[in-house]
C-alpha cells in the first residue's frame, strides 16, 4: 500500500502523496485516522481516507483523482482534490466545488444532470469542495443561484475573485495551486445556516413536513433556506443521495444484483433505481457500473451531531 504523506499549506496539512511538496516543509508522516480501505468494483483503484471516497464520478474514462482532508477548523469544506487532466462525465454529487482547470479558476454550482468535463492534456485539475449546505455562506450567493452552471469566480467575487484566480494560476504545481486556493477560501463570507444544513442532512431519509415541524418552521420557509443553502430543494437533494449510496453500495458489493443495490440505498425497488439514474446520468444502472463510475461528494447520514463542528452555526 502506498504510503500517503500530508502537504503542508500554513499551520496545517492536506491527507496525500502530492507532486512538488515543500521540500523542507513540516510534514505530517501519518494516515488518516481510519486505515486506507481498498475498494474493489469496476475501473481503477481507489482507496477511502475516512468519510471520503478517492475518486470521482466518471464515465467517460478513468480519471485519475485524490481527495484530501482539509485543515482543522475549516468545517465548511468537503475536501480539497487533485486530479489529472483526463475527459471524465461527472455525476450530481450535492456540493458546489471550487477548480482550477486548462488555468481558470470556476465555481462549478449544484448539478441536477451528469457534466462533461474537456481534457486539459498535460494539466492537472484540483478544487475545493463544499460540504453540503455550505457554498451559499461561503461564496456570499445563494447557491440556488449557481444551479447546472459554471462560472468563473471572478464574475461572483470581482476583483478579489480574478487576484486569487491569478494566485492559483501562477502556483507551480497541483498541490501549491490547492493550498492557494484552499487559503483564499478559508473564510465563510456569511453566517452559516444551522438550520438549512441540518434540515438538509435529515431530508436525505425523512419526511421533509416532518423535520420543518421537528425544527420549528412552516415547511415553505425551511425549504427556501435549503435551496438557498444547497443549490436545489430537499426532493432533488435525496435524489442525488440515494445515486451516491447506490455508488458507495457497488463499490464494496462488486458482483451484488442490481435489485439488492438499489434495496441498500434507499430506492423503493430496482425500477426506482433504474428511473433516478436516467434522470441523473443519463445512464441505465448497470451502464454506469460497466463504465466505472464511482462515488463523489460529502457522505451524509440521518443523524446531525453540532458538537463535530468547529463553527458556532455550522453541524457536523
Amino acid at each position: 500500500m502506498t504510503r500517503r504523506r500530508g502537504f503542508v499549506w500554513p499551520g496545517h496539512s492536506f491527507l496525500g502523496d502530492l507532486a512538488g511538496e515543500p521540500k523542507n516543509s513540516p510534514v505530517i508522516d501519518r494516515l488518516s485516522d481510519e486505515p486506507a480501505r481498498r475498494c474493489s468494483g469496476p475501473g481503477p483503484p481507489r482507496y477511502r481516507f475516512g468519510l471520503w471516497d478517492g475518486s470521482l464520478a466518471s464515465v467517460k474514462m478513468a480519471f485519475v483523482y485524490r481527495e484530501l482532508r482539509p485543515p482543522p477548523g475549516l468545517s465548511h469544506l468537503a475536501c480539497g482534490w487533485i486530479g489529472d487532466g483526463a475527459e471524465a462525465r461527472v455525476l450530481p454529487d450535492g456540493c458546489v466545488d471550487v477548480v482550477l482547470s486548462a488555468g481558470r479558476v470556476v465555481v462549478a454550482g449544484p448539478a441536477t444532470t451528469a457534466v462533461d468535463v474537456a481534457p486539459t492534456p498535460g494539466q492537472h485539475r484540483c478544487g475545493v469542495r463544499f460540504r453540503v449546505g455550505a457554498a451559499g455562506a461561503a461564496l456570499g450567493v445563494p447557491a440556488n443561484v449557481l444551479r447546472d452552471l459554471s462560472l468563473p469566480l471572478e464574475e461572483l467575487w470581482g476583483a478579489e475573485g480574478r487576484r486569487l484566480s491569478e494566485a492559483v494560476a501562477k502556483a507551480a504545481d497541483g498541490g501549491g495551486a490547492l493550498a492557494v486556493l484552499a487559503h483564499g477560501l478559508a473564510q465563510p463570507r456569511a453566517p452559516l445556516d444551522l438550520y438549512a444544513r441540518q434540515a438538509a442532512l435529515l431530508a436525505t431519509g425523512r419526511p421533509f413536513t416532518e423535520i420543518s415541524r421537528e425544527l420549528g418552521f412552516s415547511e415553505r420557509q425551511l425549504r427556501r433556506r435549503v435551496e438557498h443553502a444547497v443549490g436545489y430543494g430537499p426532493r432533488t437533494l435525496a435524489r442525488v443521495v440515494r445515486l451516491q449510496r447506490f455508488l458507495r453500495a457497488a463499490e464494496c458489493a462488486p458482483g451484488a444484483s442490481l435489485a439488492r443495490l438499489a434495496a441498500d440505498a434507499g430506492f423503493a425497488d430496482q425500477a426506482h433505481l433504474a428511473r433516478d439514474c436516467r434522470r441523473l446520468t443519463g445512464c441505465s444502472p448497470s451502464m454506469l457500473l460497466s463504465a466505472g463510475a464511482t462515488a463523489a461528494g460529502e457522505r451524509t447520514s440521518g443523524s446531525f451531531k453540532p458538537a463535530m463542528s468547529g463553527s458556532a452555526t455550522l453541524s457536523r
